[in-house]
């Protein structure tokens, strides 16, 4: 029976019944826990003592859970509550890939595209030792966002030698005439149906094999549609089967409808066993020849001659997309077309000829032969077809040779970062800025330790290692080799100083010399080695300079400038291989803060935009060798992950070479572009309780890998309950929790933005918080009780709100140019009102309602400070001067009695929550942790307890080998 809506399973409740089939049911629910949307899988009651039922359901869990793929579902749980398992996995938003085949064909790109994906799922899986078996558009989603996930392990089978764990089903080999039974593992429930009823037909299979190859009767596990040959006849499968069963997804999606068709399940398998499919082109003269080549060799049905793994096929299918700006190799040829093509609308059955030894051998030539024998049946009489036929076999063969020849030419060529080698570098999880020598032989990096950071140099082929400047209380800004290896450039700022230096130190230590002064960002080196160029930002001017002195930095002459809301990036800058250009991050706070990738003519200045994708986030950025591409570090919209990405000049597109949940941040590439390194950084936050009479203690309520727990916002409610920020659902959003950990639901669903900075109104009424959706970062207003939400600000770039404390303003940061502000706004939306005139953020409301505090710098070039102001905004009533290691990054907080102001001060390394008393006298220590960082926190509204987002955060060099 179906559990009802709004009733719990173990800690799930049950939103609502998804689908329900021969293998269970599916619901939608959330986790109690965690506040997460999943889909709950459950086994009938019914079948719950059944052995195999619950084997092979288990075998779903166990064959998933091991995978972790961008384009594989998420199992979150495996269990059993009530006498029933169930298995919780990711809850995709989304259409089946069916469902999208109900509009009709795809096009070419949509379908290499999700091709890719699909195919790039299955070789993880097979690399994992695990086959699909049922491959079909039913288990192929399809996010809003054109990422693709491959659902329902719910057949899969561990290959021999497998590492992954848990209970194995049955591997017996089913023979023609062998006179065994078909183990359990090939068993399939008689349902006739889809295996959820979701409104989307397929055609299931329960096929006595004896009825078609005289074995002994048994059933053949999989939906008869999407079946291999081997899989049709019940013999034992292995990855193999799964590229066939995609070829057939393949076809589909390119012509809009199966290769085998048939009245009944049979009819389908006696032509997928004996008939080959009508030529693509056939139905379709556009479909590019090599991706009809690609389709039918996974089509073979001697599986010997098909593809031998998913990777193979995966890599046709990335050389196919590198070429796509070639017509004259993704346009068919001519000559090929000239066969009389047949009416697509003619019934199945004569649409499926007789096989004739398609791509035998896994070669082209029968891919020919059936040109010329269509050509040879075309229209034209018999003498006429002769002679053609003829000549054209001649030309034919020739045409063959070229599609050999570019076939294997693409099979050879390698294919651009898919055979990187990751190589950890450092071990210590202290790594912070890196960079690779031109020849590849040395790595320097900087580390920080017990909050002193230091410079060290590793040669890459051994471990050894040697520091080049000691550790000592500075900030290093920016790192790069001089082109003969020989000398280190670093940027350095020195505490309390809030101008940074240009450092030249020899790369096996020795002296260092300072070469330029006021820099804001690492120095690219010139081909010829002569000349520098870097950012130099004029913070009281608003505006950025791209700078280029000589190497012994004299010479200094502004090249290009940018003024606001246009800006430099400071992450570094690259020269074009022949010294005539050079490429910068750069972005605009106009109509939302985005960045680009900026090209600059050395010559004469002028500049242009050379990556068309807009990102939250560019960082460094290396030009390759050939001067065809780049390689940068870049944040996309809706990620705050720094992920990989190249460049491409020619095609002026980009494509991810990392895709996962590190952070990778800073890059450097060799001069021959084979190489490069980079700093990967993984987090490890959550939040923490402890009680205001006994700080020296504290309990962790979260739990979570990745998942960034209230790094990007923490605030409590009147009730004891906490809003945060987390990652839990991938994105970026806004939970609600009780003080112990319990009951996490989910307020915003972000998907491709980011929703953060929760603040919470007096009343308890409002969520206020802080959303990109529209592009830019603006305020938005949720009404608790019923989701309704009003935007509040529509500026470029709007952050850090809190609420007055009687409840009618919301006051915020404008960070849109680099002259930041205090500005509030009315709670039920209205014209927002300046309060401050200086550089200010981070402000916190006192108790009472009458002050706000922030930190404050009253020129651009002095270090920040507490600014007390009247909650009217104007000039501040006192200042207060802070300790170096305060966290100017993170808020501050009256405390709740309004004794004075608590904040976050980090000593090496370890961060504590610390009191500033309003008569400015020294500041006292409140929290005792003995590790780890503090990124937020915020205090009860009763005062009785203080809640910290705290972790570690760990960062290590990473090289990166065999690219292009």
């Amino acid at each position: 029976m179906p559990i009802v809506e709004g009733s719990k399973f173990d800690r799930y409740l049950i939103i609502s019944l998804i689908g329900t089939g021969g293998m269970g049911e599916i619901y939608l629910a959330t986790d109690s826990r965690l506040g997460r949307k999943v889909a709950l899988k459950l086994l009938p009651e019914q079948y719950t003592q059944d052995e195999e039922r619950l084997r092979r359901f288990e075998q779903e869990a166990y064959a998933a859970s091991a995978l972790n793929h961008p384009n594989i579902i998420t199992i979150y749980e495996i269990g059993e509550a009530n006498g029933r398992h169930f298995i919780a996995t990711e809850f995709i938003e989304g259409q089946t890939l069916r469902r999208r085949l109900l509009a009709g064909k795809l096009g070419q790109t949509e379908s290499m595209d999700i091709a890719t994906q699909v195919v790039s799922a299955l070789s993880a899986a097979h690399a994992a030792g695990i086959i699909h078996r049922d491959i079909k558009p039913e288990n192929i989603m399809i996010r809003p966002d054109g990422y693709v996930k491959v659902l329902d392990f719910g057949l899969a089978k561990l290959i021999e030698g497998s590492n992954v764990t848990g209970p194995l089903i049955g591997d017996q080999q089913l023979t023609a005439g062998s006179g065994t039974t078909s183990t359990a593992d090939m068993m399939v429930q008689d349902t006739g149906q889809p295996e959820f009823s979701s409104g989307e037909g397929d055609i299931y299979a329960t096929i006595e094999v004896g009825s078609l190859n005289q074995t002994t009767p048994g059933l053949i596990m999989g939906t008869a549609q999407y079946m291999s040959p081997e899989q049709a006849r019940g013999l034992r499968v292995d990855a193999r089967t799964d590229i066939f069963s995609f070829g057939i997804v393949l076809y589909e999606m390119l012509v809009g409808r199966p290769p085998f068709a048939g009245g009944s399940s049979r009819d389908i398998i006696s032509n997928i066993l004996n008939y080959e499919p009508l030529q693509l082109s056939k139905i379709d003269p556009e479909i590019p020849e090599v991706l009809e080549w690609i389709t039918c060799k996974a089509l073979v049905k001697d599986r010997e001659e098909r593809y031998q793994t998913a990777r193979e096929m995966l890599n046709d299918f990335k050389r196919l997309q590198l070429r796509i700006g070639a017509p004259s190799e993704l346009t068919r040829s001519r000559l090929l077309d000239t066969g009389h093509a047949q009416d697509t609308n003619a019934p199945a059955h004569d649409e499926i000829r007789l096989k004739t030894n398609f791509l035998s051998s896994g070669r082209v030539s029968g891919f020919i032969d059936n040109q010329i024998s269509s050509i040879i049946r075309s229209k034209y009489k018999a003498p006429i077809a002769f002679a053609m036929g003829l000549a054209l076999i001649i030309a034919v063969s020739f045409g063959g040779f070229g599609i050999l020849k570019f076939y294997e030419s693409i099979r050879q060529s390698p294919l651009p970062f898919q055979r990187m080698q990751f190589k950890r570098m450092t071990a210590t999880g202290k790594a912070i800025r890196a960079a690779i020598s031109p020849d590849g032989k040395y790595v320097v990096f900087a580390q920080i330790d017990a909050g002193r950071q230091s410079l060290l140099v590793r040669q890459v082929t051994t471990s050894n290692m040697i520091e080049i400047v000691p550790a000592a209380d500075v900030t290093f800004r920016g790192l790069s080799f001089s082109n003969d290896g020989n000398y280190v450039y670093y940027v350095l700022q020195e505490q309390n100083n809030p101008i940074q230096n240009l450092y030249q130190v020899p790369v096996l230590g020795g002296v260092s010399r300072r070469v330029l002064t006021d820099i804001d960002s690492p120095v690219a080196v010139s081909p010829d080695g002569n000349r520098l160029a870097f950012v130099r930002r004029y913070r009281g001017k608003g505006e950025d300079a791209l700078i280029i002195v000589n190497a012994d930095g004299s010479g200094e002459r502004i090249l290009a400038s940018r003024k606001g809301p246009d800006f430099f990036g400071i992450s570094g800058a690259s020269w074009s291989p022949d010294g005539k250009l050079i490429a910068s991050p750069a972005g605009t706070n106009k109509g939302g803060r985005q960045m680009y990738v900026l090209q600059i003519n050395v010559d004469n200045g002028k500049d242009r935009i050379i990556a068309p994708k807009k990102w939250i986030s560019v960082g460094r950025l290396s030009w390759m060798r050939d001067g065809r591409g780049l390689i940068i570090s870049a944040v996309e919209q809706g990620s705050t992950l720094a992920q990989l990405h190249h460049v491409s000049l020619s095609e002026m597109q980009t494509r991810r070479i990392t895709n996962d949940l590190n952070d990778y941040r800073d890059m450097s590439l060799t001069l021959d572009s084979t190489a490069l390194v980079t700093v990967k950084s993984e987090a490890h936050v959550n939040v923490w309780i402890m009680p205001s009479s006994d700080l020296a203690t504290g309990v962790r309520i979260t739990d979570g890998i990745g998942q960034y727990n209230g790094v990007r916002g923490l605030t409590w409610t009147p009730e004891g309950q906490l809003a945060y920020v987390s990652r839990a659902s991938s994105s970026q959003d806004i939970w609600l929790m009780n003080r112990d950990g319990s009951n996490a639901t989910q307020l915003t669903t972000a998907e491709t933005r980011a929703d953060i900075y929760p603040a919470i109104s007096p009343d308890g009424r409002y969520l206020v918080y802080v959303s990109t959706r529209t592009g830019n970062s603006n305020i938005y207003r949720m009404t608790l009780s019923t989701g309704d939400e009003i935007q509040l600000t529509n500026g470029p770039s709007e952050e850090f709100p809190v609420i007055s404390a009687d409840g009618k303003w919301v006051i915020y940061t404008v960070t849109a140019t680099s002259n930041f502000s205090l500005w509030k706004v009315p709670i039920d939306g209205g014209n927002s009102v300046r309060l401050t005139n200086r550089l200010s953020q981070w402000p916190a409301v006192e108790p009472d309602g009458k002050r706000i505090v922030c930190w404050y710098r009253p020129t651009p070039d002095s270090r920040w400070k507490l600014a007390i102001f009247s909650i009217d905004g104007g000039a501040p009533d006192a200042m207060i001067e802070m300790p170096a290691t305060a966290e100017s990054s993170i808020p501050i907080r009256w405390m709740p009695d309004g004794s004075g102001i608590s904040f976050v001060a980090t000593v090496d390394g370890i961060s504590n929550v610390w009191l500033q008393p309003l008569d400015a006298s020294p500041p006292v220590q409140l929290t005792s942790f003995k590790a780890d960082q503090i990124f937020w926190f915020d205090w009860s509204k009763d005062g009785n307890h203080l809640a910290c987002s705290r972790g570690s955060v760990s960062n290590d060099v990473v090289l990166i080998t065999d690219l292009p």
